[in-house]
């Protein structure tokens, strides 16, 4: 599995950096990813691909000012889903994202020169020379959410998340209409607000669990909570924009 880095604040904004197996995020020269700034500890931050798990976490390394995923600390490893935006030392702007395979490969060269390798393309080197931090961009992000899940025949959906309550179940009225038979008429609410997600279950037949455990009451939810509505599996989304239309 592939993932792209693209870095969104200071000087090297816009640049894209690729990872296939793991990559170090840290004011050292020998790491993957280079910060050269006093706020950024030497090995501060590491995402890595679990193949036993089939997905990416991010594990922060004891860093001195801390890694946030979110705009939530990273507290040893996480799991990582789609999309995600990582601070390091509340300074410095990465999007995470998964990526096709395609998107590393070397692009077309002339005959008489030699094309990039992919492996030296995942190897780049990012410098940031940060002694001036009034270059670091602080502009507003908008977020959406959308609900992705399974159909019962092993195929996806997703469903964009309004703000407000999402009545989710079989009956055709629902925000977000589940078909299948271990879905209720009116089976749970998901309530966007003030840029929380928070899940209610509504006297389903068959249950809602985060994280493996039945909700008796409404709790709250995030990109990396692992969501079933009776038979149905479900993650939350988030999207993020750089300003606010």
């Amino acid at each position: 599995m592939l993932a792209k880095l693209t870095c969104k604040s200071g000087s090297l904004a816009g640049n894209v950096y690729y990872i296939q197996d793991e990559a170090v995020i840290g004011n050292n020269p020998e790491n993957a990813v280079y910060l050269r700034s006093g706020v950024v500890s030497g090995r501060h931050v590491r995402i890595f691909f679990d193949r036993k798990k089939k997905s990416f976490f991010i594990e922060d390394m004891k860093s001195f000012n801390g890694t946030t995923l979110d705009g939530e600390g990273v507290r040893g490893k996480r799991r990582m889903r789609t999309y995600h935006v990582i601070r390091l030392a509340n300074t410095f702007e990465f999007v995470f994202q998964l990526a096709r395979e395609e998107e590393a490969a070397p692009e077309a060269a002339p005959a008489d020169v030699p094309a990039i390798p992919v492996e030296d393309r995942m190897a780049r080197t990012i410098l940031l020379n940060t002694d001036d931090l009034s270059r670091v961009s602080e502009e507003p992000v908008h977020q959406e959410y959308l609900l992705e899940f399974k159909t019962a025949k092993g195929g996806k959906q997703t469903a964009m998340l309004k703000q407000g309550d999402n009545m989710i179940g079989r009956a055709s009225g629902c925000g977000i209409q589940i078909d299948n038979p271990s879905i209720s008429r009116h089976h749970a609410v998901i309530t966007v607000r003030n840029g929380s997600v928070k899940l209610k279950d509504s006297g389903s037949r068959n249950g809602t669990y985060v994280d493996e455990t039945k909700i008796l009451s409404e709790v709250e939810i995030t990109p990396e909570s692992d969501i079933r509505f009776g038979m149905i599996n479900a993650v939350l989304v988030r999207q993020i924009s750089d300003t606010v239309n």
